[in-house]
């Protein structure tokens, strides 16, 4: 063969591309709703069907607001939350209620939170669904 490496490098690629891990693949993140009202609140959901405990604490969810191709943090001022990492085992689902701000202007929005790993080596960064805010 005239590129050996070109060829090793092909073969890891493809063998490689498949090895997603059971925790990504078996947690869902989402929202009760695909549009909702300034001020409206929006139930999240964390699903976890994977074999391990994950770490978790959806009062840290952050929303994001699509802005073109891109989505940007909202801040939320009023936003306390306690610094404390839940469990949710195999098989578990956790839900928190999140109130939208009052004064968003309309568009498409998601949350974004991470999950960890019992081991504390890796975690995962998870979206909900996208959803509209319409005043």
């Amino acid at each position: 063969m005239r590129y050996p490496c070109i060829a090793l490098l092909l073969i890891l690629f493809i063998g490689c591309q498949h090895t997603q891990t059971p925790a990504t693949a078996g947690l869902s993140f989402t929202t009760d709703g695909t549009q909702y009202a300034s001020g409206a609140v929006v139930q999240l959901q964390l699903d976890n069907q994977t074999a391990e405990t994950m770490g978790y604490n959806l009062c840290f969810a952050t929303l994001q607001r699509q802005i073109g191709q891109s989505w940007e943090p909202v801040e939320d001022p009023d936003t306390v939350c306690t610094t404390i990492q839940h469990g949710l085992p195999p098989g578990d689902t956790a839900t928190f209620e999140k109130t939208l701000m009052g004064d968003l202007p309309d568009g498409t929005y998601r949350f974004m939170t991470e999950a960890e790993h019992r081991d504390g080596n890796r975690r995962e960064t998870l979206v909900t669904n996208a959803f509209s805010v319409e005043s």
